[in-house]
């Protein structure tokens, strides 16, 4: 059951990642240059307050956590980093193999 909801998720982050793409190809064909837009700024437009919230909260328990950690995976492009949530949920939630073959007996 829980490999089933981990699976339906991914595929739901999987799609919200290709709907980041689609907006970064979109916003780069009209500029005629590549545009990519870092995580970050994605999630300051969408809330801002619960970004400072983090950046406060993490900053607090170690300023390591926040500028080379945090900072580095806030930088990336939305869309690679839910692509990789969603491949690490996928993955997660694949049904287990069976380690003998059709035919093998048990």
């Amino acid at each position: 059951m829980f490999s089933v909801l981990l699976r339906v998720v991914g595929l739901a982050v999987l799609a919200f990642a290709l709907v980041l793409a689609v907006l970064d190809l979109t916003r780069s064909i009209s500029a005629a240059a590549p545009v990519v837009t870092p995580l970050a700024e994605l999630w300051q437009t969408t809330s801002a307050g619960t970004f400072e919230w983090l950046q406060t909260t993490v900053t607090g328990l170690h300023a390591l956590l926040w500028d080379p950690t945090l900072l580095f995976v806030l930088q990336l492009p939305g869309w690679i980093v839910f692509f990789a949530i969603a491949m690490l949920m996928m993955w997660s939630g694949q049904p287990k193999n069976d380690r003998f073959g059709r035919f093998a007996s048990r």
